[in-house]
Formats: C-alpha cells, sequence, structure tokens
C-alpha cells in the first residue's frame, strides 16, 4: 500500500467527515472513550475500504492478516494524532487563528491527527536497509 496515497486519501476524508463527526458528537454529548471508540471503528473501516479497493485496482493478492495489522496500526496511530488534538486544542486552534488566520484551523487539525503516521513512516524508512 502505498503511504502517500494513504496520507492523502485519509486527510481528504478528514477534511470532508471530521465537522460532520464533531457536530454530531456535540449534538449527542458522547463522552470522551465512546467518541475515541467511534473514531477508531470509523476509521478502521476506511483504512479497510482502502487497502482493498488499492490491492483490487492494482489486481494484487489480499492478504487479510496483513490487512488487519496495517490497517489497525493506521487507525491507532490516528487515534494517537486525535488523542493529542483533543487534549492541545484550544493551544492549537489559538495559536493558528492567530499567527495564520481562522481559515488554516482545519487544516492544523488534520495535521495533527496524521502527524504520528508521517512520524512513523518517515522513522521506519530510515530504519529500513536498502
Amino acid at each position: 500500500m502505498n503511504k502517500l496515497l494513504d496520507l492523502i486519501y485519509i486527510s481528504l476524508v478528514f477534511y470532508l467527515l471530521l465537522p460532520f463527526f464533531i457536530n454530531f458528537t456535540e449534538k449527542y454529548e458522547v463522552n470522551e472513550s465512546t467518541i475515541k471508540v467511534l473514531f477508531l471503528v470509523i476509521i478502521l473501516f476506511l483504512e479497510i475500504l482502502f487497502y482493498s479497493s488499492s490491492k483490487l485496482i492494482f489486481k494484487n493478492k489480499i492478504n487479510v492478516t496483513k490487512m488487519i495489522d496495517m490497517t489497525l496500526q493506521n487507525s491507532l496511530f490516528y487515534l494517537l494524532g486525535y488523542s493529542l488534538f483533543i487534549d492541545y486544542s484550544e493551544e492549537i486552534i489559538q495559536f493558528t487563528e492567530s499567527n495564520f488566520g481562522s481559515s488554516f484551523v482545519t487544516f492544523s487539525t488534520i495535521g495533527m491527527i496524521i502527524a504520528p503516521q508521517i512520524g512513523y513512516t518517515i522513522i521506519r524508512s530510515f530504519l529500513k536497509p536498502y
């Protein structure tokens, strides 16, 4: 699975679905642990959808155990990013609005959520022998 395509795909999904997700959780007053489980399930489903569709497009065989391993790992990294964003959301939003304007708040949110996955990918590429 191409990590760059995965990051573009998940960033686009976050850009489109994150406002609905935040409004849903605020509207129904869901507690934090339920929000995180819901976020993990949604991202896990989207990652499985991306992995299986990319394997079908490139006509590769789908390995179910590898698919579950990779999608669960990616989903947990995005959950880590979401948890970090929730913990530091006020500071991130205040910093972004004061330095870049209110139109970049969504991009900083997406950047914070996908940052652990980007960091993992960079570290893994340095450790890979060529």
